[in-house]
């Protein structure tokens, strides 16, 4: 029996690995008036299916994320109003290894298109264009 103990107590290099799409889907269900009141005005729980189903083709390995932090960087995005779309390029939902918990979970990562767009929403700054610039050029800014 103690020999059967010590094959399944973590070593601390597994990874878990959740079950992607129906653990997802399992989740949203179980949870739907919890995750409805956290939405944001501008998201429905079966955007926010579509929109895990989308960030799924686009990055596979967030297949292997601990479904909540999936859920949470989508809402996230949705707050600030940023499309994970990867051409949009205004912002990222990024898998990567929690050691402290042993498992692979979603981070949203603005980018700089989000950047840009949060700036401009902000009514904070002027207009935003690049340039080329030549050496010994004179401009303002």
């Amino acid at each position: 029996m103690a020999e059967t103990q010590a094959q399944t107590k973590p070593t601390g290099k597994e990874i878990a690995k959740p079950g992607g799409v129906d653990t997802i889907q399992a989740l949203i269900s179980k949870h739907k008036a919890n995750i409805q009141a956290a939405l944001p005005k501008n998201l429905t729980i079966n955007e926010l299916v579509r929109l895990a189903a989308t960030a799924f083709q686009s990055n596979p390995r967030l297949l292997e994320c601990a479904p909540v932090t999936l859920l949470g960087a989508i809402i996230k995005a949705r707050e600030l109003d940023l499309s994970i779309s990867p051409q949009a390029r205004q912002a990222a939902l990024v898998p990567y290894l929690n050691k402290k918990k042993n498992r692979m979970e979603v981070q949203f990562q603005p980018m700089y298109g989000g950047g840009m767009a949060l700036a401009w929403r902000s009514k904070l700054i002027g207009p935003i264009y690049a340039e080329t610039v030549y050496e010994k050029d004179a401009f303002d800014y």
